[in-house]
């Protein structure tokens, strides 16, 4: 349904189509290997707004953006989880003014099993938002209600949970990969005509391997994943991807597994460097902050 701003804009549902794309293990690997590792696509949410600006000066015209997202559970709910430097201005914005949301929605389908090829529009604006960008740390929580719980579980999408991260210090990870949505491979376009606004996109998902690297910035006070990536076919940067999930796999003669070990947060292009934030870390923070706050809870009501 079109959704009303407090600007008397009106947004039809965005239409979208989803590509799938996979960086060749090497430049002689067959496509084959990449529409297999195409399966972790499952662990990939898009978040699509359409914003404005506004300043001094007026507003902007209406642009859609997309951002790479993960679903997390913590602290007892679901979260869409993302890069905090990401969230940070776009929630800053939105509360101070200066950024007009026109819709948002969710982008679900880029798995496997994915059945419905529909985004879900989502209120952003009604969801708890929380985010750090600092000390190492770089990530962001959206709250998802039980309704959009459901509708992302039943298109194939798959979270992350305690038993993917507490353990991962047993685990020792063979090989790496990240996911994402490049802004280079995204297409967008917004038409706007008597308040009326069409948003139309394509947005390309993507896997691309990294090679693990140690931290070696001593000033962070909290440690960050680290790599490096290879060159990609007709792909320059990979900006957009900052929030998509990072797997590590451990390889065996008896099979192989895998976890997501982080979340991409920031690159360096002239290096090849990009840097995570590591689940393990994000994940016990938060659940740390939760306890302290149930804990505090609990002194109150007994006094």
């Amino acid at each position: 349904m079109p959704k009303s701003s407090a600007a008397l804009h009106f947004l039809s549902p965005l239409n979208c189509d989803v590509r799938r794309r996979a960086a060749p293990l090497t430049e002689s690997s067959p496509d084959a290997i990449g529409e297999k590792l195409s399966f972790f696509f499952r662990h990939l949410v898009g978040l699509g707004v359409t914003i404005s600006n506004r300043t001094d000066d007026g507003e902007s015209a209406p642009r859609t953006l997309f951002f790479s997202c993960t679903i997390i559970h913590l602290a007892d709910r679901y979260n869409l989880l993302t890069a905090g430097h990401i969230l940070e201005p776009l929630s800053k914005g939105m509360a101070d003014g200066r950024v007009l949301l026109h819709s948002a929605q969710l982008v679900d389908w880029f798995g496997a099993d994915a059945r419905f090829e529909l985004p879900i529009p989502f209120d952003l604006e009604s969801a708890n938002v929380a985010y750090i960008h600092r000390d190492g740390l770089d990530f962001g929580l959206i709250s998802l209600s039980s309704y959009y719980v459901r509708l992302l579980a039943r298109n194939g999408v798959v979270g992350i949970h305690d038993e993917n991260w507490e353990s991962q210090h047993t685990v020792d990870f063979n090989s790496y990969f990240m996911i994402g949505l490049p802004t280079e491979w995204t297409e967008t376009v917004v038409e706007e005509d008597a308040g009326q606004i069409d948003s139309r996109a394509t947005v390309s998902a993507t896997l691309i391997p990294i090679e693990r690297l140690p931290d070696d910035d001593k000033t962070a006070a909290f440690p960050r994943f680290a790599g490096s990536i290879g060159m990609v076919k007709d792909l320059e940067s990979i900006e957009g991807m900052s929030g998509g999930p990072i797997i590590g796999f451990r390889h065996s003669e008896a099979g192989g597994s895998y976890w997501v070990v982080a979340i991409q947060s920031s690159w360096f292009p002239k290096q090849r460097l990009i840097f995570g934030c590591p689940i393990p870390v994000l994940a016990g923070l938060v659940r740390q902050i939760s306890e302290d706050a149930n804990s505090a809870g609990a002194d109150r009501a007994a006094q």
